[in-house]
C-alpha cells in the first residue's frame, strides 16, 4: 500500500468531540510518519541518550587541548595595524 502522509486540512479536529480519541485522519497521519520515521526500529535505545556517551581516551583529549591553547598565534603590530586601516576605511563608507 502507497504511504502518502498528508496534513489533515485545518478544519479537521484533531480529537473527536463525542469521545475525546485522537481522530481518525489525524491518527493516519501520525501513524505514516511512524511509519516513515522506521517504525521505532533503531539500535539507539533512550537509555544511550539519558546516559551520555562513553569517553574512552580522556587523557588524550585533554593533552590535544592543551596543546592547542598553548600554540596561539602571536598578533603583530602590523596586522594591527592593518585591522585599524580596515576598520577606519569601512567607517568612511568604503
Amino acid at each position: 500500500m502507497l504511504n502518502i502522509t498528508s496534513i489533515p486540512a485545518q478544519r479537521v479536529p484533531f480529537l473527536e468531540a463525542g469521545t475525546g480519541t485522537v481522530s481518525r485522519p489525524w491518527f493516519l497521519f501520525l501513524q505514516n510518519l511512524f511509519v516513515l520515521a522506521g517504525s521505532g526500529g533503531n539500535i539507539v535505545s533512550l537509555a544511550d541518550f539519558q546516559l551520555g556517551p562513553v569517553e574512552t581516551n580522556t587523557q588524550a583529549r585533554l593533552s590535544t587541548l592543551e596543546a592547542s591553547l598553548t600554540t596561539v598565534p602571536a598578533i603583530s603590530s602590523q596586522s594591527i595595524e592593518s585591522q585599524r586601516w580596515a576598520r577606519t576605511y569601512m567607517n568612511m563608507g568604503g
